[in-house]
Order: C-alpha cells, then sequence, then structure tokens
C-alpha cells in the first residue's frame, strides 16, 4: 500500500466514524449524493457523487484510484482539517519494520525514541510476584506507556491545531476567471462535429461538465483543452459548462439542414433518415418520412416510435411576434395505437414554441410549451387540443408582444400569453407518433409578410 492509498483509507474511515452511517461498502446511490452535498456545501468545493463512489471503491477503476487534489482537500475540510497536508500532516503514517520491533510513533514536531519503547519494563517494587507476575508487569506498563504516548500525541495535536489559522475561503467555482469556454465551430449542416476549447485547471471543483442538449452529458478532464461532439440531425441546442450543479457559461450551437430532414426516435435512441429524397418523400405534394427508410434504419416498427421532419435555418423572424401555418394528418391510426400525438414546435434562439395535439380522450398525456409557460394535460384542461388528426387539419399559431393564440382550422381554441422571450427562430419541428404527412407549412413575420412558404408540389 502507498503512503497516499493509507491516508484515504484513514480519511474514509474519519469519514465514516463522522457520519455514523455504517460501513460504506453498504451505503446507496443515495448516501454518496447526501455526501456529495455535505462535502460542498462544508469545503465549498464541488464533489461529485460519482467520484466519491470512486474514492470509497464503489466503483471500481482499472487502476489504483488517485483522486485529485481538490478532491482530497475538500474530504479533508470536510473532516474539520484545513486540507489534504495538514490531514496527513495529524495522521501518523506506519513505516516497515522488522516483526517483533515497534515502529516510532511521531508526532509533527516531535519525536518518541525507539529506545523507549525497547526497554524491558519492571513491576512495581515490593510486588513479591515472581517472573510471570513480572511480565504482566510488563505488559501494564506498555499498556501505560501507550496511554501516555497517545495522550501526548492527542495534547501535540490539540497545540498545533491552536496555532493554526482559521479555514481559509475557498474561491467560489463561478469566480469570474476561474475558467475558459469558447466554441470555435459551432454552425453547420447536419452531420455535423462542433468544437468547443476550454480551461478548467482553476476552477476549485472535482468535476465539470458539458451538456450539449438532448441530456447529453459529457465529463471534462483538466489536464486536456478540446472537446469536440457530432450532432447527426438539424437542431438548435444550448451547450453548458456546469459545475458543482451550477451553469457557469452557457453557447449555443445551431446544426443546419438542407431543406427539411428527416429523423426517428424511440428507446432504441435519436436515428437521422436522411433529407429530401432520401429518407422523406414529397410524394403527391405532400411531406412525409419514408416508412422503408426507417425499416432499413433498423428501428423496430412493430413498437412505438416517433418520426420528426426538421427545417432548421435562420428564418430572420421574431418568435415573440410571428405567424406560422402548417396542414397536417397523423397515420398512427391505421397501426391501430390508442393514443397519438402530433407535435408542432417552433424553436428560439432563446425558448421554444410548442403545441400538442392528440387524438380525442388522450389529452392527459399532451405536454404545451409556450415560452418558459409550461401546461401538462395532468394538471390542465387541454381539451382544446384533443382532435381528431387522423384527418386533415390547419392549425395556426399566432404570436403578438407574447400573446399566443392557438387557431384550430381557422377557428381560435386556446390562448395564453409569457414573459420571458422565444428570440429568432432557429428551426421547425413536426413530430409524429408513427408517422405523419404536411401537405404546407407558412410562416409570416410581425407585419403578416410572408417569409417561408412551402407546398411540396415539386
Amino acid at each position: 500500500m502507498t503512503d497516499e492509498s493509507f491516508y484515504l483509507q484513514k480519511c474514509i474511515q474519519q469519514v465514516e466514524e463522522k457520519l455514523q452511517w455504517g460501513k460504506h461498502k453498504t451505503w446507496t446511490n443515495k448516501d454518496f449524493n447526501a455526501l456529495s452535498e455535505q462535502v460542498s456545501r462544508v469545503s465549498r468545493i464541488y464533489i461529485s457523487p460519482d467520484t466519491l463512489k470512486r474514492v470509497f471503491g464503489k466503483i471500481k477503476t482499472y487502476h489504483t484510484y488517485n483522486p485529485q487534489t481538490a478532491t482530497r482537500d475538500a474530504l479533508a475540510i470536510f473532516l474539520g482539517y484545513q486540507n489534504w497536508i495538514d490531514f496527513k500532516q495529524q495522521s501518523i503514517l506506519p513505516r516497515s519494520v522488522p516483526a517483533g520491533i515497534p515502529a516510532k510513533l511521531t508526532t509533527a514536531g516531535s519525536t518518541v525514541p525507539e529506545s523507549s519503547l525497547t526497554q524491558p519494563q519492571t513491576s512495581p517494587p515490593g510486588n513479591g510476584h515472581s517472573g510471570k507476575a513480572a511480565g504482566a508487569g510488563s505488559t501494564r506498563g506498555w499498556f501505560a506507556f501507550l496511554g501516555v504516548s497517545l495522550g501526548l500525541l492527542l495534547v501535540a495535536g490539540y497545540l498545533l491545531t491552536s496555532e493554526k489559522k482559521a479555514v481559509p475561503e475557498v474561491p467560489k467555482i463561478a469566480h469570474a476567471g476561474d475558467f475558459v469556454f469558447k466554441g470555435h465551430h459551432t454552425k453547420g449542416y447536419a452531420p455535423f462535429t462542433a468544437t468547443f476549447h476550454y480551461d478548467i485547471t482553476r476552477l476549485p471543483a472535482d468535476s465539470v461538465f458539458i451538456h450539449l442538449g438532448q441530456k447529453d452529458k459529457f465529463y471534462l478532464p483538466k489536464e486536456q483543452k478540446v472537446f469536440t461532439h457530432t450532432y447527426l440531425t438539424p437542431d438548435w441546442h444550448e451547450v453548458k459548462l456546469v459545475a458543482g450543479g451550477k451553469v457557469l457559461s452557457r453557447m449555443h450551437v445551431h446544426v443546419l439542414s438542407r431543406g427539411w430532414e428527416g429523423s426517428t426516435h424511440s428507446d432504441q435512441g435519436l436515428r437521422p433518415i436522411g433529407k429530401e429524397g432520401e429518407g422523406i418523400s414529397m410524394r403527391g405534394g405532400v411531406l412525409q418520412a419514408s416508412l422503408q427508410q426507417i425499416q432499413e434504419g433498423e428501428v423496430d416498427t412493430n413498437r412505438i416510435f416517433y418520426s420528426n421532419l426538421h427545417n432548421f435555418r435562420d428564418f430572420g423572424v421574431d418568435g415573440d411576434n410571428m405567424q406560422f401555418e402548417v396542414r397536417f394528418r397523423s397515420h398512427a391510426s391505421e397501426r391501430s395505437i390508442r393514443c397519438y400525438v402530433a407535435t408542432l414546435s417552433l424553436i428560439g434562439e432563446k425558448r421554444s414554441i410548442r403545441t400538442v395535439f392528440t387524438n380525442p380522450g388522450c389529452n392527459a398525456w399532451m405536454n404545451q410549451l409556450f415560452g418558459e409557460v409550461n401546461r401538462r394535460g395532468k394538471y390542465y384542461d387541454l381539451s382544446a387540443f384533443a382532435q381528431p388528426i387522423a384527418d386533415w387539419h390547419t392549425v395556426r399559431i399566432q404570436s403578438v408582444n407574447r400573446r399566443v393564440t392557438v387557431f384550430f382550422d381557422h377557428k381560435p381554441v386556446y390562448r395564453v400569453s409569457y414573459t420571458q422571450p422565444v428570440g429568432k427562430l432557429k428551426g421547425i419541428t413536426c413530430t409524429f407518433t408513427d408517422r405523419g404527412s404536411v401537405d404546407f407549412v407558412r410562416l409570416s413575420d410581425a407585419s403578416g409578410q410572408l417569409v417561408y412558404d412551402e407546398e411540396f408540389d415539386k
């Protein structure tokens, strides 16, 4: 066992004693989450639950795990020490010595000579016992000496601790200048690889992550400086640098489409199915995903899946003052799916507007989004969005100064206001349970001027 391994084991023992949760081998994920919160709160250095699991051996590593200095410092501060060095100075490291010879007991600044430990102890005068009794006296003397030595250790430790200054405040992880995070290639056509340059060596956080959108999250090694990620489908992503549960920096990645492109998502993940003429078709003046292409992409069409029709570009339209109109129908009923949805999404640079339509009787599944306003069918009456969408219908979404009116077949069925801006429109997505068809798409600006019009009659 190395010196650091020994100290880590001592540290683990002291954490167990402090928490009184039993042996760490019996701890659950909930326990490590709680420990992460406690250590981070006391030390002001964030340690993720996964890192703690590696330290405590709950997550096995290929090599002997040697945590970063920040991790060790945080654990030491949590235990009441100034830092890891202070913890080591106040701990005893046993030395390798021949069997039967006691190791030298030391404290910071003081040493008990080995000769004191090896000298024979005699019985108290006048005890009147023979050699066997004398041996017992030696044993009692040995334990008495150990008691005195331990007492000296405690006194020395107290004196050393009392002379030290108060625990210095650890800088907050969001302190200006603690990190660099820049995007150098963040806009392009799918498939697209974005490049991020970063420097997090000065962050007093053990685990730093990059969130890439679509629930993708990756750990950033401190010794590296560049991170890349490939996006397979068109979208507008908010990318975040996160440490200690706090967002330190944000930027966006715009993955563009060449006209309309398709994809599927299911329990098998998100899969692209190509652009116009490949994965999606415009036969008969309508746009729809190709079932053959979906099946060739090895999507299990015997199970529930969703098909998406995307168009991502800079439309130059303010999402808070615009009008969007689309005519569509769902094909899900043809496959005897009982509850199915058609989702119309307008993705802005800051937020989105998303309306979800379902067949009658299934409106509890809905989840409408208007800027920061999120309304779920379980808690709101959204029956206006429960419509016979297996037939052709026209939906118009009109936003005027962040007040939205939804029209179904030219009749207003829902109104709602929001306060946080959607911003410039970056993309349009039509999503269907199974598949759906789109007859036309029209987008107008605040003045009513038609900005984008697609009739799919090529």
